[in-house]
């Protein structure tokens, strides 16, 4: 859950890191409580409820308009780099700083 939902929030700030704005913004999950959450605007998880809180707010900000849809595992692309699998994968090169140093940065130090 919690995971899944800072993956949500990185994927909604790299869009907008990379230009994202005016826009319908589509994210497939393969986590049904999240995409529950988001379609709800809350969660029942305290971090994941300020993710997906974080997210709306930079994509309102953005005027970017975020659809989630949910993709089953076997059907997700991101599955296996997701979990450490990058056998048939190159790696990817993107030019952002680490959004999560903020983000996760006050946990960390409590």
């Amino acid at each position: 859950g919690v995971g899944e939902a800072w993956a949500y929030e990185l994927g909604v700030r790299l869009a907008i890191a990379a230009g994202a704005r005016d826009c319908l913004l589509v994210i497939n999950v393969d986590n049904q409580g999240v995409v529950f959450g988001v379609r709800r605007g809350r969660s029942r998880n305290f971090l994941a409820n300020q993710a997906i809180g974080r997210a709306a707010e930079i994509a309102l900000a953005a005027n970017v308009e975020v659809s989630i849809r949910y993709v089953r595992s076997a059907d997700n692309l991101a599955d296996a780099p997701s979990r450490g699998d990058w056998a048939n994968y190159s790696p990817l090169n993107l030019p952002y700083d680490t959004p999560w140093i903020d983000v996760l940065t006050p946990f960390y130090s409590q």
